[in-house]
């Protein structure tokens, strides 16, 4: 293996013996003999065979241990095109330890096929017709030697998105934390792996330059769950979801709730008729104060079917920037959006129709620079 890395080696070997694992009956595979180790034609040649119809094929294996989505763009700078030119037509698989779901759908989109050592896998072939996909794992495994930075779960990476997702760039790392209060080596952190997953463009060290916030939206839902970072309590309503939505509005506890989920997306992006009211309590206190929730709106309680569901959040950024509508409170349409992708049932689609309404209108909602952000701060 003259010309390549031992971790290249091994993870070729590796990646041989997932595919021939993953490939349809009757197919086999196996490393073509004196090809790739930095002969400019890829790392390795894969080529494969059919038993039943005498067919073979072959694909380009490009090894990449450490590989993320920011790597798609400056793969097909100049690489890729070297490879397809010397590869004809023969596929291109890239191999890697890991790739995030952004990274494959990236990869997808460029006709690019993949395989991870969890089991992700989609391979096309032409000639002959194949189409194998797997999945495998959607978060890096622990073990992996790849790089590493950190996730978009926790409380401060929320911060940090949404204020991302509401102000257009271009902004530094010190800005983001005098208006988030989060410590720059954390921002640091996060606009790592935000950069890594092709969210965010900015130069090293440099400030925030473009970011894409229908994507970091949907990676900020995907990596939470509405009804389990939250601290929730479910009820059914006498008169119904509808009715206790209805009810809020003159009641002494409107003041003291946001509506989230359904009934708050309908209001901006209607998919179906809602049927879960879900209300954060504002955090005042520091004690969550369900027991009088419940009995102003004169619900009961329930473990299965509720209809209405109280959450108590874990920080009182979650329901700042609230959407005065109709004498009730909204959550800000970024949050809304975070929390119908966490979210189970229809909630989802609910996040996706918000997003395309708020990419068709976002003279409403996001701000045109930090200059305009802070100037509101002020009045």
């Amino acid at each position: 293996m003259a010309g390549m890395s031992q971790t290249q080696g091994q993870l070729i070997e590796a990646a041989l013996e997932l595919l021939a694992e993953r490939l349809p009956p009757g197919w086999s595979v196996e490393r073509a003999e004196g090809q790739g180790a930095g002969s400019g034609e890829g790392d390795a040649l894969f080529t494969f065979n059919s038993q039943f119809s005498g067919t073979f094929g072959s694909v380009i294996v490009e090894a990449r241990p450490s590989f993320a989505a920011a790597d798609v763009e400056r793969l097909l700078g100049g690489l890729t095109r070297r490879l397809r030119e010397a590869s004809g037509d023969r596929p291109i698989l890239l191999v890697s330890e890991f790739l995030s779901s952004r990274t494959r759908e990236l990869l997808a989109e460029e006709d690019i096929s993949y395989l991870d050592l969890t089991g992700n896998t989609r391979l096309v072939m032409r000639n002959p017709p194949m189409f194998v996909e797997t999945a495998g794992a959607d978060r890096r495994p622990r073990s992996s030697t790849s790089r590493r930075s950190a996730g978009v779960s926790g409380v401060e990476a929320g911060r940090v998105i949404r204020f991302l997702a509401e102000i257009e760039p271009p902004y530094g790392v010190i800005d983001i934390e005098k208006q988030t209060g989060i410590s720059r080596g954390y921002v640091s952190r996060i606009l790592d792996r935000l950069a890594d997953e092709a969210l965010i463009r900015r130069e090293p060290r440099g400030p925030v330059e473009e970011a894409d916030w229908p994507a970091m939206l949907r990676l900020r839902g995907q990596s939470v769950d509405l009804f389990g970072v939250n601290t929730m309590r479910g009820f059914v309503a006498p008169n119904g979801a509808r009715g206790a939505f209805e009810a809020l509005a003159t009641s002494k506890v409107a003041p003291r709730v946001v509506v989230t989920g359904s009934f708050a997306a309908v209001q901006t992006a209607p998919v179906a008729a809602p049927a879960l009211l879900v209300l954060y309590l504002k955090p005042q206190g520091g004690l969550p104060y369900f027991d009088e929730i419940q009995s102003k709106l004169g619900l009961l309680p329930t473990d299965e079917g509720a209809d209405v569901v109280l959450l108590w959040p874990p920080n009182d950024r979650v329901v700042e920037d609230t959407r005065p509508v109709d004498r009730v409170e909204l959550v800000n349409l970024p949050q809304l959006v975070v929390d119908c992708l966490g979210g189970s049932g229809r909630m989802p689609a609910e996040g996706e129709a918000l997003i395309e309404w708020m990419q068709q209108n976002p003279e409403t909602w996001r701000w045109k620079s930090l200059a305009d952000y802070r100037e509101r701060a002020r009045r």
